[in-house]
């Protein structure tokens, strides 16, 4: 599941192609080159649940998934890119059409976003929730 999942992120990074624009350096599942060019993102699968339905089989349960971008800006403007590049991530994930081999969507729905500056580095982490059944 965890190889469909993130096959589907990308899969939709790459049909957006302002995201795609904005993070120039591209976009990691679990972690990026040594080097990368900024902007970049990586993305982190941070947890799985079941939630059971009543009078239903476990196949049936919903699915929720906690992902986690991180996205990474070196451009020392008091953090305006990283804000940028944060919202139009935003725009391709939050409430968004993912599609998972094998599953039906229920939703994708942004949980936080937490600005950073470490090291001359502003980083953003956002975390989704993407909640699905099998088909």
């Amino acid at each position: 599941m965890i190889a469909k999942i993130a096959q589907a992120i990308t899969q939709h990074y790459n049909a957006s192609t302002n995201l795609k624009d904005a993070l120039a350096g591209g976009l990691y599942f679990q972690q990026a080159p040594q080097e990368p060019s900024y902007p970049y993102a990586v993305f982190y699968i941070i947890g799985i649940d079941h939630e059971e339905l009543m009078g239903t089989t476990y196949k049936n349960s919903i699915i929720n998934v906690d992902l986690q971008f991180n996205v990474f800006e070196d451009e020392q403007d008091g953090g305006t890119a990283i804000a940028s590049i944060a919202d139009i991530l935003d725009d391709a994930f939050h409430w968004s059409e993912i599609h998972v081999d094998g599953y039906s969507r229920i939703k994708m729905q942004r949980q936080a976003i937490l600005p950073v500056y470490v090291d001359e580095i502003w980083q953003v982490s956002i975390t989704y929730e993407l909640s699905f059944m099998e088909s």
